[in-house]
């Protein structure tokens, strides 16, 4: 795969292959012209999301014994790519990214071009850049997904238990339901895991508590006997990026995009030149933890 060499620490896994950096023609923020954009839909969705704010992704940088229910746990789910990412992005192509897989026609595009290259963003693309952290047969699903399509309900005494710290359990609403955990009631561990979660699977802003369905995701990460498609859950969440819409008081500017730093790569991977010049979040580091 076509990746730029980083300086994380993460134990050694099968090299990558053809490492390369390319770099793109102009790295001015206002390089809008008519041939970077299929149609004036997309240039005006470009416009509408350059001043978007990143919810950057953070790199794993830990040596063996640093910290091993973490790095142990990235071990066994093969998500070392996802943890070893990108130390810089380039924010005008994850803009032109978002911009051209914008289409109110076609709202379930999953391939389109990138500066004259055709980049495809669905599971497929994302679980192969990712090494294949979770191969399945067509048809097959996860543990995480097959419980979310069965409507089934969760044991939140169950969830509560191994999350949170001693005596801790969820926030709940006037009629007794769970509502969410605060960032301070959770064990140190979940405490490590929804920062990975919250940068580099699904990406908020807001990081000082876990509504429900995060609250699963957690719980389902942290149960070593149970599956996650990590690569459907980003291709999902980039969706949602891409159909982002802000529509309090009509304000364009308060909007986010996710994912840069894999972006970026997932474009140089299918031969899109970029130019790393913006930083990612600090890594998770021993001393951070």
């Amino acid at each position: 795969m076509a990746r730029t060499k980083t300086t994380s620490r993460l134990p050694a896994t099968k090299p990558n292959k053809g490492k390369r950096r390319r770099r793109a023609s102009s790295s001015s923020p206002e390089r809008i012209n008519n041939n970077l954009f299929r149609n004036p839909e997309r240039e005006e969705r470009y416009k509408k999301i350059k001043n978007w704010v990143f919810i950057k992704e953070r790199k794993v940088v830990l040596l063996p014994d640093e910290y091993d229910p973490f790095l142990n746990g990235l071990i066994r789910r093969n998500w070392m790519n996802l943890a070893d990412l990108l130390p810089k992005f380039d924010l005008e192509i994850v803009r032109d990214f978002y911009a051209n897989a914008y289409s109110e026609d076609n709202p379930g595009e999953k391939r389109f071009k990138v500066r004259g290259r055709w980049v495809s963003y669905d599971r497929a693309a994302i679980s192969e850049f990712l090494g294949n952290p979770l191969p399945l047969e067509p048809g097959q699903r996860c543990d995480f997904t097959r419980k979310r399509r069965s409507h089934e309900p969760y044991d939140e005494n169950e969830v509560a238990l191994l999350i949170c710290a001693a005596n801790r359990s969820y926030q709940v609403g006037p009629t007794g339901n769970p509502l969410r955990i605060l960032r301070g009631d959770i064990k140190t561990l979940a405490q490590v895991w929804t920062t990975f979660l919250l940068a580099n699977i699904v990406p908020i802003g807001h990081v000082l508590d876990l509504n429900v369905p995060r609250c699963h995701l957690l719980y389902y990460i942290m149960r070593e006997d149970l599956t996650i498609d990590v690569a459907t859950i980003i291709f999902e969440e980039i969706h949602k990026f891409v159909r982002y819409e802000v529509n309090t008081r009509n304000d364009k500017e308060n909007g986010a995009l996710g994912f840069p730093a894999l972006i970026t790569a997932l474009c140089q991977e299918q031969r899109v030149e970029v130019e790393l010049t913006e930083k990612i979040r600090t890594s998770i580091t021993k001393r951070f933890i």
